[in-house]
């Protein structure tokens, strides 16, 4: 911790504002080409905008206390899938903000729903002054009601499925996942609206976390995640094994706890996050046996598992060896992204890869980017993964992803084409 700060560094008192519209406020972020996150889980909704260097950030933790902002980020992360992967950028995909190339950053502004702020230094008065000022999207949005398009063909996936099965019942391999994607073009006179799709996934059923990244050309990463990489509060550790799915219907949570294959694709997930926890915490438990968790149209197996941090590994060091985990990846690790980097005809840049936050306090949460999407104002590029192990079905593969590309398909929103932003974030517009 650092006992004086830079004499640069502009410190703001912590206060309360009225409550705030933070998707307005990101849209205001996107058209500024502004690093950005939306944040929305179930115990905080918070905007963070801009970037100031680590050191003002940590002279500003100092000097106001750490206590003053528990529960709001000092950093914010959105890396990649898999930093190694040489190959074409995922489709649609956009690059970042120069301030968050590099995977994370400290935000200048953090702006919770409920009043809280975190303005540091004279970067974050600027921008809490510049969204404030802003001018809001007039016209009322309306659900997008077009056909996806598979950006590859489903005989070429299900291939896929099939080389990759055969590889899991040969071995050492015994789960890859393997990644599709689709793309939405908007109807004559209409354009994509960020803001309003982010809306939609706010509204939707289910326990997700709902995040935007801002990137650049009004494009941005949206989506509706309801897997854990990892929650920390203290020294106490918090995750959970998420696969195997069914489609909702009668009597599919009892089969799909009762079939081998789904229980193996799980089985290796656990085991996955059990050998990357066990060297940086104590006490590791899991639970003895998966459950079924429903979500909107799916049912997954799950395993929440829970430990204690050891006093040296801090927030970024367990984000490092959990990702990705076998749900995203595969298992053994080395062996399913080898396989990927040599199959996968694209990158997945910010698809599946690690989304969240730390606290100056340590403390942290951390999604994978799942249930997501690319949406620009001129199109939008959807994206969904299987899990795949030795008696896995192409055909069977296929129709999973379907149903996963459902989330961000329904949140899709569309407004009619010149429509004027007005986006003046404390408008009383909050979104809780």
């Amino acid at each position: 911790m650092h006992s004086e700060r830079p004499r640069h560094a502009v410190v703001t008192p912590h206060r309360r504002l009225a409550k705030v519209d933070v998707v307005a406020g990101f849209e205001a972020a996107l058209a500024a080409q502004a690093p950005a996150l939306l944040w929305r889980d179930a115990e905080a909704a918070w905007l963070a905008v801009g970037a100031v260097s680590p050191e003002v950030a940590a002279a500003f933790d100092a000097t106001t206390g750490v206590g003053e902002h528990t529960g709001l980020p000092a950093w914010v992360s959105a890396g990649g899938f898999d930093a190694e992967h040489s190959g074409p950028a995922a489709p649609a995909a956009r690059p970042l903000p120069e301030a968050a190339e590099a995977g994370r950053w400290c935000p200048a502004l953090v702006l919770a729903t409920d009043g809280r702020r975190r303005v540091v230094g004279s970067a974050g008065e600027a921008w809490l002054a510049r969204l404030s000022a802003a001018p809001a999207e007039s016209a009322e949005a309306r659900a997008w009601a077009g056909a996806l398009t598979a950006l590859e063909p489903q005989g070429h996936f299900e291939a896929r499925v099939a080389e990759a099965a055969a590889a899991c019942a040969k071995g050492p391999l015994a789960k890859v996942v393997l990644a599709r994607a689709v793309q939405a073009l908007p109807p004559p006179g209409q354009r994509f609206s960020v803001g309003a799709t982010l809306r939609a996934l706010w509204a939707a059923p289910g326990s997700v976390t709902v995040f935007a990244v801002a990137g650049r050309e009004g494009a941005a990463f949206v989506g509706a995640s309801p897997e854990t990489l990892v929650r920390i509060q203290g020294d106490q550790l918090r995750t959970a094994a998420l696969a195997g799915t069914r489609p909702q219907a009668p009597g599919a949570a009892a089969a799909l706890l009762a079939d081998p294959k789904d229980r193996a694709e799980h089985a290796a997930v656990v085991t996955g996050i059990r050998d990357a926890l066990l060297p940086l915490t104590h006490g590791l438990a899991t639970q003895g046996s998966p459950s079924a968790r429903a979500l909107p149209g799916l049912i997954h197996l799950e395993t929440p598992i829970s430990a204690r941090l050891r006093a040296d590994v801090s927030a970024w060091d367990v984000v490092r060896a959990l990702h990705p985990t076998p749900a995203l990846g595969g298992w053994p690790r080395a062996e399913a992204q080898a396989w990927l980097r040599a199959r996968e005809p694209w990158t997945r840049g910010l698809y599946a890869g690690p989304m969240g936050w730390v606290g100056a306090d340590g403390s942290a949460h951390f999604v994978v980017g799942i249930r997501s999407a690319w949406v620009s104002p001129t199109e939008a590029t959807l994206f969904a993964g299987a899990g795949i192990v030795a008696d896995s079905r192409p055909n069977a593969e296929w129709n999973e992803t379907a149903l996963k590309l459902e989330t961000a398909r329904a949140a899709l929103r569309t407004v009619p084409d010149g429509t004027t932003r007005n986006m003046n974030l404390f408008a009383g517009l909050g979104v809780a």
